[in-house]
């Protein structure tokens, strides 16, 4: 998370590095996450749980960590565009919805009344 909150459009690339179980799919991500993974050894870079078990997560995997994620994060797919640089913080999804929808909500009352 810390990668993508100071990273700038520069560093990310176009690639098809994190092409396990997507092949043939150019992708943007961190250049440094493509970096780590180049500097790791052949076999899983984490393991990430599911349910009650753990599944390895193969060298160059298309898969993005999760909070369930452990092992080497920045050597995993860090998808970020090159407007990556506008982003100040991370907050859950739940309340950036409900953020949108009191939004939404104001500006129909002020539209009905």
């Amino acid at each position: 998370m810390k990668a993508l909150l100071a990273a700038r459009s520069a560093d990310t690339v176009l690639t098809e590095a994190f092409s396990v179980m997507w092949p043939d799919a150019p992708h943007r991500v961190l250049r440094s996450s493509v970096e780590a993974v180049e500097r790791l050894p052949d076999g899983p870079v984490a393991w990430q749980r599911a349910g009650d078990a753990e599944h390895p997560v193969p060298r160059f995997a298309a898969l993005c960590a999760t909070r369930q994620t452990r092992g080497h994060v920045e050597a995993m797919a860090l998808y970020a565009g090159e407007s990556v640089e506008r982003i100040s913080s991370v907050e859950p999804a739940g309340a950036i919805v409900e953020e949108l929808v009191r939004g939404a909500e104001s500006r129909l009352a002020r539209r009905g009344a």
